[in-house]
């Protein structure tokens, strides 16, 4: 059965590989109008079509895409003259060959023209989101704030996402999901993704694609979707860039910077960015009681770190013919950091002798990774929107924690010092073939593909002796998961609809090995996963969406990781190396409308699985409280996404949030526990432009209590402003932003139900911050160079958490 299904596939790609259809007199050619700079659609273009060298034969209005489809004779020259207010002309002139169904001309990029656009007042905005049929895209180029905020800021505002009380970004209400980075998975965007999105310059992002409803050509992986974010490219012959600088107080200063040279058939780009992340001293504690009110555990201490984070993108591009183009992409990413803790712990005892001793705890971890890209691609001669495709990518994940336990002031008690270290990452190759096949009245698109993967953990511990909690010294832990999988799906249209469906086969076979214990895991499992996507445009109403489809949650290295954190010794965090998959079932339903001055969108979404990954909390045999992931129980959302955006002038006002329903249920030692409630956020920005390059503006948060299975934290207000100025005939801009000027701190609280206890962790931040922003842009560019759109999106490969 195995055999016959890979060679139903590769012998699929194959024939697709050859197919033309010949005895066609009638062309269909296709074409986008771009703008140069920042590559955005331009939707006012006209286009005179002349054939061969007599007069106008006909005028062409581009759609509000930018796009233009026509018919047109074979075997026949034709001339494209290519006019829009506020850019120079562009005149391309083409053969259609008899053999061509369809011909694709790529990417026209027209120049703007500096005097015309100095007599001419354009009034307006290019519409900031653009539907897709899986999601939607949302221009961070042409959000009014992208040059005085980071990416996090932005993403507060973009349709499908919010984000909640902890700055954690969610889509549909959680945080399952997958970040993309030019359609490659973003490793420095796991575990952590907030403090690297602050450091990521909206400047330098040209989109962000909400995929909200994958189709089967995208991996399983990611519950409630992808998040693409495409970052800028110069397409034309000559060089640009962006230099920022900012410093965020008290947390420090950050630098960033983005070049990109084009020469002939060679573009190479890179990215970079460093934010130090220093902070100061902060409370944080937990407070432990039984079900009858006696306090069990009282520790309360500060906190204070010092790290940064720092982040490097390579992309390179060769255009080896009008067919056939390779792609290589390079990503660092090392996020150093070092934190003391010190507590001052009370704990209940039997009689009048409590225990009391101080804990110093300092903690050393690094995070970074290695990413490598290779991509070739074909397009058909006969069939310019035909692609095949051929992706090889390498992942390396490296990742250091050691913690050092001190303790002092010992009262009826005897502690004992130690320390531990825990190396821990993932090796992963990767390999994908691709097929996209355009018919006349559907689209085919097949592939294949290999994940080889293999973490591993390594940990030690030294001074600590008759632990029921870490038996033995040393750890060694490897875990290889390999997954093969197939896809196929098909679009067209039919009744008026816009349909896309298909399905995707996976087989997985996971090895682990632990070398201390002699022990072995060894099991496969295979999952057919369908997906079904339909659309109904209405022309003055809007847009209609319906989908249907099923993802796999699947745990990763910091969730199988053995290693047993005790760096706080009363509150002790551990993996589990015997979960599995959990598979949800996803039905979206979207209603959306855009128009000129303003956009907006509603959807609705429902998940559920009843064996999902949750972390469960309890009280060891020795008054040790421990926390560890779980395949224990199901879990139930349903709620709505909703957004708002208006623009005209010199006013913009967006509103966005998402409000949801959430039922879980699972067990803890045996005993049944379940939790329930709503949850949501809403998110409000205006912004008033002034004369002379000033820039108003104001956003305004709130976000209720998050649940988990046992437990919620609390709500949390947000108000920021900022005012900037545009400098140096715009090329370059300053601002100044405080962020809740109200209060000092904020006190994050996190309260845990265990039955036979009850338990609340609270942590303080910084809420009142100020910063100060400053970027520069740069470049020349030449005019005459263009390019087929042939972005290689490898957005099967999967992140971890």
């Amino acid at each position: 059965m195995k055999s016959f299904l890979w060679c139903l596939i590769f012998t699929s790609l194959f024939i697709f590989r050859g197919l033309g259809v010949k005895g066609q007199s009638i062309t269909t050619v296709r074409l986008s109008i771009l703008d140069s700079i920042d590559h955005t659609e331009i939707s006012t273009a006209v286009i005179k079509l002349y054939e061969g060298d007599i007069k106008a034969v006909d005028s062409i209005f581009v759609d509000s895409k930018g796009l233009i489809t026509t018919q047109l004779i074979s075997e026949r020259n034709y001339r494209f003259v290519i006019t829009a207010v506020g850019y120079q002309t562009y005149v391309k002139t083409f053969t259609i060959p008899f053999s061509d169904v369809i011909l694709n001309l790529g990417n026209i990029y027209l120049v703007r023209d500096s005097k015309i656009l100095n007599e001419v007042v354009i009034k307006g905005s290019r519409p900031l989101v653009k539907p897709t049929i899986e999601g939607l895209e949302y221009s961070v180029s042409d959000d009014p704030e992208n040059t005085t905020k980071n990416l996090l800021d932005i993403l507060k505002k973009v349709p499908l996402l919010s984000v909640n009380n902890n700055e954690k970004v969610l889509m549909k209400g959680s945080t399952d999901f997958k970040f993309y980075i030019n359609g490659r998975p973003a490793q420095s965007l796991q575990g952590n993704p907030e403090s690297v999105l602050k450091s990521m310059p909206a400047s330098s992002i040209k989109k962000v694609e909400i995929i909200s409803h994958p189709s089967s050509r995208y991996d399983a992986e990611g519950v409630n979707g992808i998040v693409n974010i495409i970052t800028k490219k110069n397409l034309n012959n000559g060089y640009s860039g962006t230099i920022g600088a900012s410093y965020d107080y008290p947390i420090g200063p950050g630098l960033n910077g983005a070049l990109s040279i084009r020469r002939g058939k060679i573009a190479i780009s890179e990215s970079a960015g460093y934010n130090r992340q220093h902070q100061p001293d902060l409370s944080q504690g937990t407070i432990q009681d039984n079900v009858q009110g006696f306090q069990l555990i009282n520790q309360y201490g500060t906190k204070k770190s010092r790290g940064y984070y720092m982040f490097s993108t390579t992309d390179i591009s060769i255009d080896i013919d009008t067919l056939n183009l390779l792609t290589a992409s390079f990503t660092y990413y090392n996020f150093p950091d070092r934190t003391t803790s010190i507590f001052n712990n009370i704990l209940a005892s039997p009689g009048n002798l409590w225990p009391l001793y101080n804990e110093l705890i300092d903690r050393t971890l690094k995070l970074g990774n290695k990413n490598l890209s290779l991509n070739y691609q074909n397009r058909f001669k006969k069939n310019k929107d035909a692609t095949l495709t051929a992706s090889y990518n390498y992942l390396r994940l490296n990742n250091y924690q050691s913690n050092v336990i001190t303790y002092s002031g010992e009262q009826n008690t005897n502690q004992q010092n130690y320390s531990q270290e825990n190396t821990f990452g993932m090796n992963e190759h990767t390999g994908q073939i691709d097929l996209s096949y355009p018919f006349k009245k559907w689209h085919v698109e097949g592939g294949t593909k290999g994940i080889f993967r293999s973490n591993f953990s390594e940990s030690n511990q030294n001074g600590l002796t008759n632990s029921t909690i870490t038996p033995v010294n040393t750890n060694s832990y490897i875990h290889q998961q390999n997954i093969l999988s197939i896809y196929n799906s098909y679009s067209f249209k039919l009744f008026s609809l816009d349909w896309k469906a298909g399905g995707r086969l996976e087989k997985t076979n996971e090895k682990a090995i632990f070398m201390s214990e002699d022990k072995k895991l060894d099991f496969d499992y295979t999952n057919f996963l369908p997906s079904f996507i339909l659309q109904k445009n209405y022309k003055k109403l809007g847009t209609l969406n319906l989908s249907y489809n099923q993802r796999i949650q699947r745990p990763g290295i910091f969730q199988l990781n053995p290693y047993v954190d005790i760096s706080n010794s009363l509150f002790v965090s551990t993996g589990n190396v015997n979960l599995k998959p959990a598979k949800y079932h996803n039905v979206d339903f979207t209603y959306s409308k855009y128009g000129k001055s303003s956009t907006l969108s509603s959807s609705l979404f429902f998940n559920f699985t009843n064996y999902s990954i949750q972390y469960v909390t309890y009280i060891h045999q020795d008054s040790i409280t421990i926390s560890h992931p779980t395949n224990s129980g199901k879990v139930r959302r349903i709620g709505d996404n909703f957004n708002y955006n208006f623009s005209k002038g010199r006013t913009n006002i967006n509103l966005n949030g998402q409000i949801s329903y959430l039922y879980f249920s699972g067990e803890q030692l045996g005993e049944d526990i379940s939790n329930s409630g709503f949850t949501g956020n809403i998110y409000v920005y205006i912004g008033y432009s002034l004369n002379k390059g000033y820039r108003l503006s104001l956003n305004l948060g709130y976000s209720t209590r998050d649940l988990s299975l046992q437990g919620y934290n609390n709500e949390r207000y947000i108000t920021s402003a900022s005012i900037s100025k545009s400098l140096f005939d715009k090329k370059a801009k300053i601002s100044l932003t405080v962020n809740n000027p109200w209060t000092r701190y904020y006190r994050n609280k996190t309260t845990i139900n265990g039955g036979d206890f009850r338990q609340t962790n609270f942590s303080d931040s910084f809420n009142r911050t100020f910063s100060v922003n400053f970027y520069y842009n740069f470049g020349r560019l030449q005019n005459g160079v263009k390019q087929n759109d042939r972005i290689i999106i490898n957005d099967d490969l999967k992140n971890k958490k």
